[in-house]
């Protein structure tokens, strides 16, 4: 195919002009630009040129002009005097000899020519080091670093604000104090003493003895010995004692033990224990434990005084589970009795729904209604036998009484000299009579 600047070849072509004119051909592989041949004059990065084709590089190289001579270097690598790629320092993606990086990688930082990974800060203003350490402020992370020998607090490598006991600063070290000096200021002054020994108005540390005239100060026991007697301090927890092991008072929040030590006292008269805890008293110190299981309050151990809700103290001395209570209801037609050996659940009265503590119905069961706390039928209605029987004993009651009138007149005649009717001539007026009063009964005459 024919070619010229009207006419170009396609991407992957180039036009080659020879004595029989211009022609499209193939591009060399690899080959960024081409010759009038069709031979390549420039390669794609990191490939050099070599006659007309284009040759890898070495790995190191970016760009080259042989297989040994480079131009240019991969990332992380640095161009030397021999024009050879040689690794720059760890972690350093550019740089210009071994040792001096002027870019790191990701999550590197640069620092004097060297890249130190970013970390968390080890320290800063709210978290502080430990004792005889310092926070060491770095752009790539704080971190904590030691004091100097024998400094307690420090503000850096080299400056000490506080030596440990038994040291002062001088000269940009801690120095040992002097003598018996448990703390000091300089090497001629003293600040407090070792154990025997007291501190002088000369800030010197001079040996403590005892006499009743002279007793020892407040910490401190008077302790006899074959070389005459010595001022021994109080063990850490005495404020005052009269042996090592025997206390006379304690320091404060501390209280004194039947044994005469200062005990560190969970619980005691004007501190109790939460509830359903005891106090228990021990030599080394009274101790809130807990009490037995559904026990609210207790004395002892196994000693409960008062129980949780729902159960009762049995004559063990144990929280027993109640049958019923005010929370826990018994069924329907039985009340929750109360008696010393645990509530019990008893059964109503007869027709009886539910009723109270003491066995009264509050409701009864359907025909039934409560009547004095009891639960009785209601009404039955008066039958026909009820009402005869009610009428005839009314019509016997005034017969009676008709009778006696008619008696009363005969006997008040008689006394009175009035006519008698003979007896038989009179005929007294018959009251019915009945018989088989109730159901079913008949009048007879």
């Amino acid at each position: 195919m024919e070619c010229d600047s009207k006419q170009p070849c396609n991407i992957l072509q180039t036009c080659a002009t020879d004595e029989n004119g211009s022609t499209c051909v193939q591009m060399p592989q690899n080959c960024k630009v081409a010759n009038e041949k069709g031979l390549c004059a420039k390669c794609y990065p990191p490939l050099f040129l070599v006659n007309g084709y284009c040759i890898d590089c070495s790995s190191r190289c970016s760009e080259c002009t042989s297989e040994e001579i480079c131009t240019q270097c991969q990332p992380q690598y640095f161009l030397n005097s021999q024009k050879k790629c040689q690794v720059c320092v760890s972690n350093c993606l550019n740089c210009t000899s071994a040792n001096n990086c002027t870019k790191c990688i990701n999550s590197y930082i640069l620092h004097e020519n060297k890249c130190y990974i970013k970390r968390r800060d080890e320290c800063d203003d709210n978290k502080i080091c430990k004792t005889k350490e310092f926070c060491k402020l770095q752009e790539w992370g704080n971190e904590c670093q030691n004091c100097l020998e024998n400094c307690q607090n420090c503000k850096d490598a080299t400056t000490c604000e506080l030596c440990v006991d038994g040291y002062y600063f001088e000269n940009g070290t801690c120095t040992p104090c002097q003598g018996s000096c448990k703390t000091c200021e300089n090497k001629n002054s003293c600040s407090s003493c070792d154990d025997g020994m007291y501190l002088s108005g000369s800030k010197e540390c001079i040996k403590q003895v005892c006499t009743i005239s002279n007793p020892c100060t407040e910490g401190q026991f008077c302790e006899i010995l074959d070389t005459g007697n010595l001022c021994t301090k109080c063990s850490a927890s005495c404020k005052t004692c009269s042996t090592s092991t025997t206390c006379n008072s304690c320091q404060d929040g501390l209280e004194l033990s039947n044994s005469q030590l200062c005990v560190n006292n969970q619980c005691s008269k004007n501190l109790q224990c939460q509830k359903n805890y005891f106090c228990q008293k021990l030599e080394t110190g009274n101790l809130c434990q807990a009490c037995p299981g559904n026990c609210e309050t207790c004395t002892e151990a196994n000693k409960c005084s008062e129980c949780a809700e729902n159960y009762f103290l049995n004559v063990s001395g144990i929280c027993a589970e109640m049958v019923c209570s005010a929370t826990k209801t018994c069924k329907e037609s039985e009340f929750c009795s109360s008696n010393t050996s645990g509530n019990e659940c008893k059964v109503c009265p007869e027709n009886c729904k539910s009723c109270d503590s003491s066995g009264e119905c509050n409701t009864c069961m359907e025909t039934f209604s409560v009547n004095e706390g009891r639960c009785l039928n209601a009404a039955v209605p008066i039958g026909v036998g009820a009402i005869v029987g009610t009428i005839a004993g009314m019509l016997l009651v005034v017969s009676v009484l008709a009778g006696l009138g008619v008696y009363y007149s005969i006997i008040k005649k008689k006394k009175v000299g009035a006519p008698v009717l003979e007896q038989d001539n009179v005929k007294l007026a018959t009251v019915p009579m009945y018989a088989g009063i109730g159901n079913g009964g008949t009048l007879v005459k």
